[in-house]
């Protein structure tokens, strides 16, 4: 199953749908470093607040950026979630190496913000084939990185919020 770029507009959990160039600059940034780490837009409102002297620990979702743009990332998760609505109710996981997604057949993203029930939709090795051009989710050399990456998304719906569903495996 090949992907075909260009028809998702921000409704997809391919890279070119999720991928947003971020810029800090304000008070206590120095700046002029490129960081690589995958971070989430989840974590701007908490940046934005460690930035003007508010520090909000775990009271809110994401994380300070700030420490990320600084190498502070000692026992940091280099992963980041993402929720598709409108066209479909998806979920996925986008990490240096893979990128995993999952939807629930039978619900309208429209209505429904969520499921209890996910079936596999793609993977792409992201170090193989940075494109996306060749789904992997049938493979069989895969079968224990995506059932890994089933587990890490489910850790990440949780910590969303969202109740932890049944994945269907594209190998049941």
């Amino acid at each position: 199953m090949e992907h075909r770029g260009g028809d998702d507009y921000k409704r997809s959990c391919h890279s070119a749908c999720l991928k947003v160039p971020l810029v800090i600059a304000g008070p206590g940034c120095s700046g002029g470093r490129r960081v690589k780490d995958l971070v989430s837009t989840a974590s701007l409102p908490k940046t934005m607040l460690a930035m003007a002297g508010i520090y909000v620990g775990d009271q809110m979702i994401g994380e300070d950026l700030k420490d990320v743009a600084d190498g502070n990332t000692q026992g940091r998760v280099n992963r980041v979630f993402a929720q598709i609505s409108e066209s479909r109710v998806g979920r996925c996981i986008h990490t240096p190496k893979y990128l995993y997604s999952v939807y629930a057949p039978d619900k309208d993203g429209w209505k429904d913000k969520d499921s209890d029930y996910y079936e596999e939709d793609f993977l792409y090795d992201l170090e193989k084939d940075p494109y996306e051009l060749h789904n992997l989710i049938y493979d069989k050399e895969y079968e224990d990185v995506r059932k890994q990456l089933a587990e890490e998304l489910k850790e990440e719906m949780a910590k969303a919020g969202e109740k932890v569903p049944v994945i269907c495996s594209s190998s049941d």
